[in-house]
């Protein structure tokens, strides 16, 4: 496996990643409540993972790690949920643990300021290596939850790691709202794999 796809992460998130106990996967879900986040009883050891918009911002802790993924918004240019606002960008001040990480893109099209990692797209994860692109439109790929299941895959797989993936809140029902996306693929690869499922 090639180690290019990480030249631009920070290299302390990625001691961290694969230190930690368990990777948590935060899906923007409106199901997804603050009380069932309370019952995986987060650990300092352990990686929250949200996405774009951090929509579970509320029932986030300063505390533990957090790494904010956004994905390159190639209609409009930029990137979701970046730069921060609002309750976003307090929440940013006052945490030294949160890592940003803009997924997509490329130089032309990242933040002119601030500090992130830089993950490209079609990186040769082996979660991604069957991955069904030809079936799709021409900007169809993975979800930006399914790409980032795929990263910390990879890097578990590369650093020897023994840390567990969990998906929380995520709906079996996507496939209903983009077409760019191959669900099918994605929900089988999830149930043949060792990643923790937790459900709204």
């Amino acid at each position: 496996m090639t180690t290019d796809s990480l030249q631009r992460m920070s290299v302390a998130l990625i001691e961290k990643i694969a230190a930690s106990g368990r990777v948590i996967l935060l899906a923007n879900n409106p199901l997804l409540t603050p009380a069932l986040i309370d019952s995986l009883n987060i650990q300092d050891t352990d990686i929250v993972v949200s996405f774009n918009k951090c929509r579970n911002l509320p029932s986030l802790r300063r505390r533990h790690v957090n790494v904010f993924m956004h994905r390159h918004n190639y209609r409009k240019g930029g990137y979701f949920g970046y730069p921060y606002k609002g309750m976003l960008r307090l929440f940013s001040w006052f945490n030294p643990r949160l890592y940003s990480v803009m997924l997509g893109g490329d130089d032309s099209t990242l933040p002119r300021s601030g500090t992130f990692s830089f993950l490209p797209l079609r990186q040769a994860f082996p979660a991604l290596q069957t991955y069904p692109y030809e079936g799709l439109p021409t900007r169809g790929g993975p979800s930006t939850g399914f790409y980032a299941l795929a990263f910390f895959d990879y890097l578990k797989q590369l650093k020897g790691a023994s840390f567990d993936i969990l998906l929380v809140g995520f709906s079996d029902e996507g496939g209903t709202f983009w077409d760019g996306h191959a669900w099918e693929f994605e929900r089988e690869w999830i149930k043949s794999s060792a990643v923790m499922v937790v459900k709204p």
